[in-house]
């Protein structure tokens, strides 16, 4: 293996380096969280943007590594965040969603323009060519109203609705309600969830509660149907008791009265997480009986069709973004508790993961 040494945030770092070249290393973050995909936005040249949502700005590298200026900062108006959702690189600019709207930068951080509609509000949302598809929110207290996937134009207006789905108490209302001094709280540490996924010209959604998941063609505005996940494996509810044994003791005193309910479903659900991945394979991690130990997968090439990949739900974890020649692999150091980031040659990702692991941490959430 060979050692560089590179100067990058003022700090000398270790830099390694594998068939496919060299990689830079980021280990001055200041951010003190696990980064996840939202978090993180790669240009085509290799220049990378970090949203640090505690600081409300953008940490900007460019295509050396070198650090630029931080772009953004707290507060409400044009180019400002309060509470930014994810960041996206898409057509040659810098996009940061926070609730209803979404911010407009240049590719060197100056500020363009602000879009703001109802809609960027609802739920998860995803740049596509020449505009958006924003789904609405899982967890509301209209349960009873159909969800909806939308295309939205650029300047996110609303163009096409895609499909629509009946949403079910159980899984779309809130899991909290307060009484009084009073809040109850329905506990399920496996979550349904909505995934959202897009390479520009397609996209894939899976709604909660539904073991199918979705096509769309953007320049057709039309879905179908892409592949149905097996039925999620029958419910441990020995594992959930241990999380909300954890989750009571770790509950700080508090004036106001907390209640928990368990609110656990037969089965797991049909997938934990869905990744578009570099190899071009649409990745489905599967809730298993025991869900820090094991984490099966699926792999559906563009045609639908299950398929083998050498990508395992560890190399997921960490590939943060990608380009058609590197990847942002995610750092976690455990002793101080801090994030950091390389840019890795995809030829060489999978060796850099195995020899440079990250512990998954498992959140109620996840």
């Amino acid at each position: 293996m060979k050692i560089l040494l590179l100067s990058i945030l003022f700090t000398p770092i270790v830099a390694w380096s594998g068939d496919g070249g060299s990689v830079r290393i980021y280990n001055e973050l200041e951010i003190f969280e696990k980064l996840t995909p939202p978090d993180i936005a790669m240009a085509g040249d290799g220049s990378v943007y970090v949203l640090d949502k505690k600081s409300r700005k953008v940490l900007h590298f460019n295509a050396s590594g070198k650090r630029m200026d931080d772009f953004s900062r707290k507060g409400q108006g044009p180019g400002e965040m309060e509470w930014p959702d994810g960041i996206f690189f898409h057509e040659g600019n810098v996009l940061v969603h926070e609730s209803n709207r979404v911010g407009l930068f240049s590719k060197e951080g100056i500020f363009l323009k602000e879009y703001s509609n109802s809609h960027l509000a609802l739920g998860l949302l995803v740049p596509v060519k020449n505009g958006w598809l924003s789904s609405t929110r899982r967890v509301t207290i209209e349960w009873e109203k159909p969800g909806h996937l939308m295309l939205l134009t650029e300047e996110c207006m609303e163009d096409k609705l895609i499909l629509e789905w009946e949403r079910s108490k159980k899984v779309n209302q809130p899991v909290a309600r307060k009484e009084g001094n009073t809040i109850t709280m329905a506990f399920n540490p496996a979550m349904e969830k909505d995934f959202l996924v897009a390479n520009g010209e397609k996209a894939w959604f899976r709604s909660t509660g539904s073991r199918d998941i979705y096509l769309i063609d953007i320049t057709a505005k039309k879905a179908k149907k892409f592949a149905t996940l097996p039925e999620g494996s029958p419910f441990n509810t020995l594992w959930a008791d241990e999380k909300l044994d954890g989750l009571i003791k770790k509950r700080r005193p508090s004036p106001m009265k907390f209640v928990t309910e368990k609110n656990y479903p037969k089965r797991f659900p049909a997938c934990r997480n869905i990744t578009l991945g570099y190899d071009g394979l649409l990745h489905v991690e599967m809730w298993s009986k025991f869900p820090e130990k094991e984490s099966p997968q699926l792999a559906f090439n563009m045609a639908g069709e299950q398929v083998k990949s050498t990508i395992t739900t560890s190399h997921l974890y960490q590939i943060l973004a990608y380009t058609p020649t590197m990847a942002c692999v995610g750092l976690w150091d455990e002793e101080e508790e801090v994030a950091s980031l390389a840019v890795v040659p995809i030829k060489d990702v999978l060796r850099f993961i195995e020899e440079h692991p990250m512990k998954k941490t498992f959140s109620m959430f996840d």
